[in-house]
């Protein structure tokens, strides 16, 4: 979850970028991402099109069966999985992550990369993001992580729930995860970049895990009535709905201190843990176009450095004629 931004700018160009990032409170957790239209979610692109487990399933076989056709490079089957993931975002198809980068300026080059003839006027924005946790590849986090993306995509669901909610305890119930992954390509390297994955609290089945992990004192027949009314919640705003009655903290007095040591406490009080948008700047379509050129004469930051490809140079060469 990213709490509301505490600042919206506006920069008009290159000059004032720059300005604006001098004066805010950023330091090397801070990363950014730049997005042609400020009205777009933070969504990655499996969320955008709302995808299902199964569905997901079926891009990755997809994948799995054309991928040298596509790319001319042999799939191995037994290569971390969360690389062949980022291989399949890498190549635009559909996935739970969404891009971030520790560059300012390669974040501004997104807010600004769709310009000229035929692309409608559209603001765009670039998000800043100081978070307090980014996760490297040989993290605990990041191996529950690689297991829970391997059950998804070959529709284990069982073992994905495992996975997911191992996750979820790990993060201490963080719903945004932010993680490093091996420089597997060249794009990877020149954008500075690296990812987020967004994880859902409100499946009924992690409440029930969720509800089972409370250690109520009593073990009367109340208990396990008490425990059957919160796992039988739709979402964990009833759940909280149902533990902060009056009734029932007349019964359990202790509630809060178990919530306070359990990382469903950390849910429900955030506290710091949670990851802050802490600045916006809008980019303005009518400076758009300014900035862009400013970005490749200036900084050498344009459709051929940023995609260091075949699909890059692609990119490059429709927009250059």
């Amino acid at each position: 979850m990213l709490n509301i931004s505490k600042s919206e700018h506006t920069a008009n160009s290159l000059n004032e970028y720059i300005d604006i990032l001098k004066k805010l409170d950023v330091s090397r957790k801070t990363i950014f991402r730049g997005q042609g239209y400020k009205e777009w979610k933070l969504e990655s692109s499996g969320e955008r099109k709302k995808l299902k487990s199964y569905q997901y399933h079926e891009i990755w076989l997809e994948y799995y069966k054309n991928n040298y056709r596509i790319t001319g490079e042999t799939l191995n089957s037994n290569n971390d999985f969360l690389n062949l993931v980022v291989d399949m975002q890498h190549y635009r198809i559909p996935t739970m992550f969404l891009d971030w980068t520790y560059n300012a300026l390669i974040a501004l080059y997104f807010a600004v990369e769709q310009t000229g003839n035929g692309v409608k006027p559209k603001d765009g924005k670039v998000f800043i993001v100081l978070s307090p946790d980014i996760y490297e590849p040989d993290t605990d986090e990041v191996k529950i992580l690689t297991e829970y993306l391997s059950a998804v995509y070959h529709n284990q669901d069982s073992q994905a729930l495992e996975s997911q909610y191992r996750l979820l305890r790990q993060l201490r119930a963080r719903k945004r995860m932010f993680f490093c992954v091996p420089q597997s390509n060249e794009r990877i390297r020149v954008q500075a970049g690296l990812f987020s994955v967004t994880l859902s609290i409100d499946n009924k089945k992690i409440l029930k895990k969720a509800v089972d992990e409370l250690r109520l004192p009593d073990n009367s027949r109340n208990r396990k009535l008490d425990k059957e009314k919160m796992k039988a919640a739709s979402n964990f705003n009833d759940f909280m709905g149902c533990i902060n009655s009056e009734i029932f903290r007349q019964k359990y007095p202790v509630i809060d201190d178990l919530l306070k040591k359990d990382w469903i406490g950390d849910y429900i009080w955030p506290k710091n843990s949670e990851t802050d948008i802490i600045d916006t700047i809008i980019i303005p379509y009518s400076s758009k176009a300014d900035i862009k050129k400013d970005l490749e004469n200036i900084c050498h930051i344009y459709a051929r450095t940023i995609y260091p490809d075949f699909i890059g140079y692609a990119e490059y060469i429709r927009e250059k004629y």
